[in-house]
């Protein structure tokens, strides 16, 4: 469930992926926000804390709530299972929850429509 905590709060305000989340580094977080993996490519996006990243305080609380059990990455078992296996462990949370039609891109749509 923590994985979840984090991921929702995070993708909420950043508009990450779901799977971007997942394979977040420790080294990923800088004084002035985190670099990202983007899109699987090799390539990463660096997002600013005040800038893309538009709750600071819910993020930093969220990611400060991350237990470090591995060296390398935050989320180890998380970024070992595969995209669709995450979004139907989320499918089933949502109907245990009583949320209906939702999905995490839905987390991202919003973040867009806060930058506008």
């Amino acid at each position: 469930m923590l994985f979840w905590r984090v991921a929702i709060m995070v993708g909420r305000w950043t508009g990450q992926r779901m799977m971007e989340i997942a394979g977040l580094e420790w080294k990923s977080f800088t004084k002035t926000g985190i670099v990202v993996p983007f899109s699987g490519r090799g390539a990463t996006l660096a997002l600013r804390i005040g800038k893309e990243i538009l709750n600071r305080d819910a993020v930093k609380d969220a990611l400060a709530l991350i237990p470090a059990t591995d060296e390398k990455w935050c989320f180890p078992v998380q970024r070992e299972t595969n995209h669709s296996t995450l979004s139907t462990y989320l499918k089933r949370m949502c109907v245990a929850a009583g949320v209906k039609g939702r999905s995490f891109q839905d987390l991202r749509v919003r973040y867009l429509a806060g930058l506008v």
